[in-house]
């Protein structure tokens, strides 16, 4: 049964809902004094309706009150995760860096990671300045001291009362000391010593949390900033559409959706303007670049799922048996089979990836995420691959000598970077060895193809000029 409450003539153009939530039903029902069975109700809104709620909207000055959507990322750490964070930091971003206050610092980690130039146990110290270096790195835009890096602890419940805030000073002092004579210094918000119990939503400390977001927040250089109001219908049919199911779009749907709009639509310019800054704060993925600007990406989960369907930390296979030998032959050739790719995707589970396969992977080699191999045979025809490498799992120890042989360093090029920061963020190595990949061949060494480099005391591909 339909509850229709207008019609409209052809010159009128509106904006249809459909409600199917029995309990927003049940209180429309009441409203309007409606006894009999509903299902769902068609809400309609015609564009002179449209006009004059925004015209009641500004009268109340709602559009003064300050109102700040959040968008929360929680970042996967796993060494499989590296060459992907860098595609959603943002400076416009507050970060939070979440370490178990119940170890030092200096405590090796339970979950055992490859982390670029260090072989032996990794700590705590160790993903610190890895990642406050990282975001630091990627995030640059704002102004002197942005992005603001706010640290906090948990596990609080771990230890005994009288024992909290001696971890809670010994932890932040430490950190403190760290850092204090560096750049990287002017990023960190240490100062309300967060530690809190993660299993208790009760815990105090919790509010402290949303308080110091709050307040970083209002001192953000993008805070009070001011947004064209005919961005904001657009706006709303991104999350409606969204909540329909609709992860993606073309550039050509959106045309029609911005030419049915019921105050002025956007020229195309403005459309463009419009999508660059939905990217830049993470509401939506858009790519002005040849073969990916024909469409826009609305739910930005939808790359990451789609990658994680292929790509993904070994305990989080478990049980798909497809997958778990995708991720064997990852782990030690640091390659993903097209084929594969293919065949999960036509999985049930995973069939909304395999409806938009070339993009997505289009999308996953421009972000250097996946880096197909460009070869030619000599009279310079293209070698089709049929695989991806992984760069972040392109990783052999040199166990055979061949960097030690003794003519090594008079038939070999070698390329030295020399960097300010305390350390090179792993995604930025990875980066660099994407691009090797993608151009020349990696090394064949006997009768064995091997992948590695010594760098420091880590590993990474040799590639073969």
């Amino acid at each position: 049964c339909h509850l229709e409450t207008e019609t409209k003539s052809p010159e009128t153009t509106s904006t249809t809902e459909v409600v199917r939530n029995p309990g927003i039903i049940g209180k429309l029902k009441k409203l309007f004094g409606v006894k009999r069975h509903v299902d769902e109700i068609k809400v309609v809104m015609t564009k002179e309706r449209f006009w004059d709620e925004t015209v009641k909207a500004r009268k109340k000055k709602l559009h003064h009150r300050k109102i700040a959507p959040v968008i929360i990322w929680d970042f996967g750490g796993q060494d499989v995760f590296y060459c992907t964070h860098q595609t959603f930091f943002t400076y416009r971003a507050i970060y939070l860096l979440v370490l178990d206050g119940s170890r030092n610092l200096d405590d090796p980690c339970v979950f055992e990671e490859y982390l670029p130039g260090k072989s032996e146990l990794k700590t705590a110290r160790d993903y610190l300045i890895i990642w406050i270096n990282t975001i630091v790195t990627y995030c640059k835009g704002s102004g002197p001291g942005f992005p603001k890096i706010m640290i906090v602890l948990t596990h609080k419940d771990k230890l005994r009362a009288n024992e909290v805030e001696q971890r809670r000073h010994e932890i932040f002092g430490e950190i403190n000391n760290m850092f204090h004579q560096t750049s990287l210094m002017q990023h960190l918000v240490l100062d309300d010593k967060i530690f809190v119990n993660a299993h208790d939503k009760y815990d105090p400390e919790m509010t402290k949390i949303k308080a110091a977001i709050i307040s970083e927040s209002e001192r953000q250089p993008t805070w009070g900033e001011t947004l064209p109001k005919c961005f904001i219908p657009l706006e709303l049919e991104f999350a409606t559409l969204i909540r329909k199911g609709i992860p993606l779009i073309t550039l050509e749907h959106l045309g029609k959706i911005n030419a049915l709009q019921p105050i002025r639509p956007l020229s195309e310019t403005e459309l463009k303007v419009f999508l660059k800054f939905q990217h830049s704060i993470g509401k939506l993925l858009y790519f002005d670049e040849h073969k990916l600007d024909d469409r826009i990406i609305l739910s930005p989960t939808l790359l990451i799922d789609a990658f994680k369907s292929i790509v993904t930390d070994r305990r989080f296979c478990q049980g798909d048996a497809q997958r778990e030998e995708l991720w064997d032959v990852l782990g030690k050739k640091g390659v993903v089979s097209k084929l594969m790719i293919e065949q999960i995707w036509k999985k049930q589970k995973y069939k909304k990836f395999y409806k938009h396969k070339d993009y997505l992977l289009e999308v996953m080699t421009h972000l250097d995420i996946l880096v197909e191999p460009k070869r030619y045979d000599l009279d310079r025809n293209r070698i089709p691959a049929d695989f991806y490498y992984v760069a972040s799992m392109v990783r052999v120890k040199d166990d055979f000598g061949y960097l030690q042989s003794a003519d090594f360093t008079t038939r070999s090029i070698a390329i030295a970077f020399q960097s300010s920061s305390l350390m090179i963020p792993p995604a930025l190595s990875f980066r660099f060895i994407s691009y090797c990949l993608y151009v020349w061949a990696v090394k064949t060494y006997g009768d064995i193809t091997r992948k590695c480099c010594s760098i420091g005391q880590g590993s990474l591909p040799l590639i073969r000029l």
